[in-house]
C-alpha cells in the first residue's frame, strides 16, 4: 500500500534542504572575490537558495497535493541547473584571461 502521513520519513530531507538554504544565503552575503566574479557567484547562490527553498517547501505538499509537490520539485531542478551554470560562469570569470 501507500505510505500514510504518520509513516513519513522525509523530515530529514526537509531539514537538510532548509539548512542548505541557510548556508547558501550566508554565502550570498560573504561571497568571495570581487567585481563580476563575485556578482556571478552571488547570483548563482541566489538561484541555489531558490532551489533549496522550493525543494524544502515541496515536501509540505507531498501528501495533500501531488501536483503542487511535482511543480515545486521541477522548479527546484530548473533553479538548480541555473545555479550550476552560474557557478561555472563565476569560475570562468575567476580564472581571468590566460597569459
Amino acid at each position: 500500500g501507500t505510505m500514510r502521513r504518520r509513516d513519513d520519513h522525509t523530515w530529514g530531507t526537509v531539514v537538510t534542504d532548509w539548512v542548505l538554504a541557510a548556508q547558501t544565503l550566508l554565502l550570498i552575503v560573504v561571497a568571495p572575490g570581487t567585481g563580476a566574479m563575485q556578482m556571478a557567484l552571488r547570483n548563482a547562490c541566489a538561484a541555489e537558495f531558490a532551489a533549496d527553498v522550493l525543494r524544502g517547501t515541496a515536501y509540505g505538499f507531498m501528501w495533500e497535493n501531488a501536483q503542487v509537490h511535482l511543480s515545486l520539485g521541477l522548479c527546484s531542478m530548473a533553479f538548480g541547473v541555473v545555479a550550476t551554470l552560474g557557478r561555472l560562469w563565476a569560475a570562468h570569470l575567476g580564472l581571468g584571461k590566460p597569459g
